[in-house]
């Protein structure tokens, strides 16, 4: 992977090169980034530049034996380590067993997360940890020398998945690794990681897609109008992944205003519209997952929105009447008395969908928890004089 490929964070790739070109590269670096901001995709092309046989511009040749060994994530000098769990065929997992499957999910989910990893691995209803064996593993491999190159590189994908005696296992490597060895550690919650690691680490900040970048990429990339791009970004808060996935099912995604806001219009009236609210039901458990999950996203986008307008600066409102018709007139429902509530059952919706809960249980449990939280009244303002 080169530094071009990947979306925005133009100052940050000339820096990381410029680390390289003057030769003080950090032994331990710590990539931090929300799911979907680029930063795994920044690392795997920062170890790229570094083994690098003929860098040109301040980017990796993407031609010599090194960048070819890059593409296909089989540079024997660059060492990965990742969220696992026990499948059926491999009771106490380590990640050397899932290497394939992590090289093609590499290759073919730009920009994915967890979830997608899990779900490639098939084991989507657990959760994926970093077992203390895998740092025994670590120390083993970058205990040799290098094969090929003048580094060996470890990157390890989302350490706050680490066991805390794996963590600790570390800590003294990382603190004084071997010679020429480079710790590269990607993280979505540093706030999970030990201190003691945080610490040991230069913290590379990755920040997010904007909505107009993001905008212009999905619309190239996808061959999509620029308003229908505008919608998708708007709603994926600067996560590519999420993105190009809505992207690709945007037929099924122009229908998520006016089904949200008939869910809304049923659920302000439940006892009335209880037939109406099971057909509803039974038309959105039959959707698949995929679609599901968007309209989830898209509820859950729209909430935080409308918490914005009632309470946040409304420069960073990025919804419309041209986003969900009648935004303006729904966003008077959502409050501080319900938003808190509201964000956490569709969260909890959005992951219960990820690992096969049953569809119709859960939108028809949904929508009786939100129709109970419309109807909470806006709390009152208590105005203190001095």
């Amino acid at each position: 992977m080169k530094f071009k490929e990947i979306l925005d964070n133009e100052p940050l790739k000339s820096k990381l090169a410029a680390t390289v070109e003057e030769g003080r590269i950090s032994h331990a670096q710590l990539f931090q980034g929300k799911q979907g901001s680029g930063s795994l995709q920044l690392a795997l092309a920062y170890a790229s530049f570094i083994h690098c046989e003929h860098p040109v511009d301040n980017d990796s040749c993407g031609s010599c034996l090194s960048c070819i060994k890059h593409q296909k994530f089989v540079h024997p000098d660059l060492h990965f380590t990742f969220p696992i769990a026990a499948v059926r065929q491999v009771k106490k997992p380590k990640c050397l067993d899932f290497l394939e499957q992590w090289r093609e999910f590499l290759k073919s989910f730009p920009y994915a997360g967890i979830n997608d990893w899990l779900i490639q691995l098939g084991v989507e209803n657990k959760q994926g940890f970093i077992p203390v064996e895998e740092s025994t593993d670590i120390i083993k491999k970058l205990s040799l020398k290098s094969y090929e190159s003048e580094y060996k590189i470890q990157i390890i994908w989302l350490p706050e998945k680490m066991a805390a005696p794996a963590s600790n296992k570390l800590l003294k490597i990382i603190e004084e690794p071997p010679l020429k060895t480079i710790f590269i550690l990607v993280s979505e919650a540093p706030e999970q990681l030990l201190p003691t690691i945080l610490s040991r680490t230069q913290i590379i900040k990755i920040k997010s897609v904007d909505d107009n970048t993001l905008m212009n990429y999905i619309s190239d990339v996808k061959n999509l109008e620029l308003k229908q791009s505008r919608r998708i970004a708007h709603l994926c808060d600067g996560d590519i992944g999420k993105a190009l996935e809505m992207a690709s099912n945007y037929s099924h995604d122009t229908a998520n205003d006016t089904a949200f806001i008939l869910w809304m219009r049923m659920l302000l009236k439940p006892l009335d519209n209880y037939i109406d609210i099971s057909r509803w039901v039974d038309e959105i458990a039959g959707s698949g997952r995929e679609n599901q999950k968007t309209f989830l996203r898209f509820s859950i986008e729209t909430v935080r929105e409308c918490l914005m307008v009632n309470h946040g600066d409304e420069t960073l409102v990025r919804f419309d009447n041209e986003v969900i018709e009648n935004f303006d007139k729904f966003s008077v429902f959502i409050h501080s008395g319900n938003a808190h509530d509201l964000m956490e059952i569709l969260n909890h919706s959005y992951h219960a969908i990820e690992r096969n809960a049953n569809p119709k249980i859960l939108f028809l449990d949904l929508s009786f928890k939100i129709s109970r939280l419309l109807r909470v009244k806006k709390p009152h303002t208590v105005v203190q004089y001095n």
